[in-house]
């Protein structure tokens, strides 16, 4: 297997590590520099505590569902042109990525609007 299309495994290991240091160092007041940062999420401290819990979660469980879907991925585009075998690794890793973020806003403005 090509190394470059095996860094994007590691981006879901990346990912899910980010959520774990999130979940166990979560920003304890509202800030612009560290944790889950959108409009939603510093309406009010409830809102800020709650995504960085949520978003902490989802984000470990995508990026472990995110090297799952490699390894299996894997098994097919081993033997493709590396143009061709690197999209096809990337198309997930931007739905994974985009998922925790459409979740929290959703689970946001359900819960604090």
């Amino acid at each position: 297997m090509n190394a470059d299309v095996l860094w994007i495994a590691i981006i879901g290991i990346i990912y899910s590590t980010a959520g774990f240091i999130f979940r166990t160092n979560p920003p304890k007041r509202i800030n612009g520099l560290y944790g889950y940062r959108t409009k939603r999420s510093m309406k009010s401290i409830e809102a800020w505590n709650f995504a960085q819990e949520f978003s902490a979660l989802i984000m470990i469980r995508y990026g472990l569902i995110h090297v799952a879907i490699f390894l299996i991925l894997s098994v097919f585009i081993q033997n493709m042109n590396i143009a061709v075998s690197l999209i096809l690794a990337l198309i997930p890793t931007f739905i994974i990525a985009a998922i925790p973020i459409v979740q929290t806003e959703k689970e946001l403005k359900k819960r604090f609007e």
